[in-house]
């Protein structure tokens, strides 16, 4: 019985060149090489040191407020939450478009990135930053990685500044996070494959989450957002076309 069926198999299929898998008789496309064209092969090996660098700056700074700074409460309708004074988060270098504006202290469009107002604030960011960032640090690189992580969050603060007419003190790593995330939408458009196993399907329903609890969450910076999304999509692009001349 085992040697009909073997046979049946060997009749009704045949080995792919290419990948060894089986395929249909007198098939010329094989399943697993197709699967295989449909997803960018990210590097297995590769430690993604500045993801995890950049998560333990932004939890070091945390625990740095939690030390030198005082909370607040805030009554949600739902429930009291605590979140750091004002005065803590300006201190430590917030964005509040008066004190860039007036007093020139451009410095808070870079290290508010790395400042958030509570946990939640922090747990949110960091784990987008971990889920994306790490796929895309494997594949473009630690400095390319990098350069894209910190533009797109400027890009994000340098939006809040200018287009936000609500002049309230911002924070956190938001904007950058919707960076990766442009970054990894515009590589799935333009390649028309998966980054790894991050699909323009899954990029879509984050985003598409994101936009929901931005509209039911008070004081959320969606130009922010919104900015760090257009900079990722526009770092990605010119990452992608270099990519495309160098090979």
């Amino acid at each position: 019985m085992l040697n009909n069926m073997g046979r049946q198999k060997d009749n009704d299929s045949q080995i792919c060149p290419r990948c060894g898998a089986f395929r249909p008789l007198g098939s010329k496309r094989c399943w697993q090489c197709e699967r295989k064209k449909s997803v960018i092969r990210i590097p297995s090996g590769r430690i993604p040191i500045v993801t995890i660098i950049l998560i333990g700056i932004n939890a070091i700074v945390f625990l740095w407020m939690i030390a030198g700074g005082t909370a607040e409460s805030h009554n949600t309708g739902i429930q009291i939450e605590q979140s750091f004074s004002t005065d803590t988060m300006l201190r430590f270098g917030a964005q509040y478009t008066e004190y860039i504006l007036r007093d020139g202290e451009w410095w808070r469009l870079l290290t508010s990135v790395f400042l958030h107002f509570d946990v939640q604030h922090l747990f949110g960011n960091m784990f987008s930053l971990g889920l994306f960032g790490i796929q895309i640090e494997k594949y473009l690189g630690r400095v390319s990685f990098l350069i894209g992580y910190l533009c797109t969050g400027l890009i994000a603060s340098i939006a809040t500044l200018y287009l936000d007419s609500n002049s309230s003190v911002s924070a956190g790593a938001s904007g950058a996070a919707f960076g990766l995330i442009g970054i990894v939408l515009i590589y799935t458009i333009l390649s028309k494959q998966s980054l790894g196993n991050l699909t323009i399907t899954g990029v879509i329903a984050v985003i598409a989450f994101n936009v929901y609890y931005g509209i039911v969450t008070p004081n959320i910076g969606h130009i922010a957002h919104i900015g760090g999304l257009i900079g990722g999509v526009l770092f990605g692009v010119l990452l992608y076309f270099i990519q495309r001349l160098r090979r």
